[in-house]
């Protein structure tokens, strides 16, 4: 999994860099990916088990669909009232 880890790191760091080059990439989006990059740092929910990006990520987007479904169930239901 470390491996993976390293590799996708480095995959990110080139694609980052061809995106600049093609000047197809943002400062703050360099930021970002340089930030996802260098990560080193662990969270642990008492120790019991430990998130890694790959988790965050998962989480985030089931969150962000999660959202996207309610909110458009919400424009659903108020486009049929009128």
């Amino acid at each position: 999994m470390q491996n993976n880890i390293i590799r996708n790191q480095a995959e990110l760091g080139s694609q980052v860099n061809i995106l600049q080059c093609l000047g197809k990439c943002s400062k703050s989006w360099k930021i970002c990916c340089v930030s996802l990059m260098e990560w080193k740092w662990k969270l642990s929910a008492s120790d019991v088990f430990f998130l890694n990006c790959e988790s965050i990520t998962g989480i985030l987007g089931a969150i962000i669909t999660g959202t996207i479904f309610l909110f458009q169930l919400r424009v659903a239901e108020s486009s049929c009232k009128n």
